[in-house]
């Protein structure tokens, strides 16, 4: 059996579980690794791990994502405890901060500098659109990986998309004009000049990775990473006038999260007095 089919049966057992389907994607990233340096994977050891997790400069969070997954990988695998490497790291502590956002503005700066600079890595009318998405929906990483053309709906206004989130809960996120100016239209070029492989954008956790990396050469004034798209859709949605309540219902997440999102920032306050 090839990586890749054990690739699919590692999802499968994660399906049946209903667990993060996002961990295939961090499992196939380290044994990319294992491979550029001739390690073999049954020969895992706490310096390997620690190299590997070190070598590309990970973020608290990431490194988190990649010990739970390695930690069901292993599970999958039927790796004893006393054997299984990764239940030996422990987690990273990460530091609680409000977080940034982007603007409207700063985002069609970014589209227009991925779409100039970076057309060969993503053709135009997909970065158009994916970005665009990815700040007019707040999706989770990993809910943007999952996600299938079958569950977005063009064909109404609002359009709108069933999401199968965190804990497997089902919620719908709602898009029009009002909201969300021209996502439905860059949505139908975009879906019109490539077909669905993988998921919805045929993307994998690197190449969406290696996007975002290259977002933060347009603005250099802050650090842009995937979630930072979930806090703005937040943001822009409250300060359009929607209430707090919906906002927590398209982002799946209680008021009492949700409300971390839209505290104002202190040169917020600053200016309003």
């Amino acid at each position: 059996m090839n990586e890749k089919e054990i690739l699919k049966k590692y999802k499968d057992y994660l399906v049946a579980r209903k667990f993060s389907l996002c961990y295939p994607n961090y499992i196939s990233l380290f044994l990319k690794y294992c491979k550029e340096q001739n390690i073999n994977y049954d020969n895992i050891n706490q310096g390997i791990l620690t190299d590997f997790l070190n070598h590309d400069k990970y973020s608290a969070n990431t490194v988190n994502l990649f010990i739970k997954a390695g930690r069901s990988w292993n599970q999958f695998l039927c790796t004893p405890n006393d054997k299984n490497e990764w239940l030996k790291i422990k987690y990273v502590r990460t530091p609680k901060r409000k977080p940034d956002c982007l603007t409207e503005e700063d985002l069609k700066k970014i589209i227009k500098y991925i779409c100039t600079y970076e057309n060969r890595l993503i053709t135009p009318v997909k970065a158009d659109a994916l970005i665009c998405f990815m700040y007019y929906t707040g999706l989770r990483r990993e809910e943007l990986l999952t996600l299938k053309r079958e569950n977005i709906d063009l064909n109404f206004n609002p359009c709108s998309l069933k999401i199968m989130g965190k804990g497997a809960k089902e919620r719908w996120i709602y898009f029009s004009d009002k909201y969300s100016p021209k996502l439905k239209e860059k949505l139908i070029n975009y879906f019109n000049s490539e077909l669905e492989i993988d998921n919805a954008f045929n993307l994998t956790l690197s190449k969406l990775n290696y996007l975002v990396k290259k977002m933060n050469k347009c603005l250099t004034d802050r650090t842009i990473h995937p979630h930072l798209f979930r806090h703005s859709f937040a943001r822009c949605l409250v300060d359009k006038g929607v209430p707090l309540t919906y906002v927590a219902r398209v982002l799946g997440d209680s008021l009492q999260v949700a409300q971390i999102y839209v505290d104002p920032t202190e040169n917020m306050v600053k200016a309003y007095f």
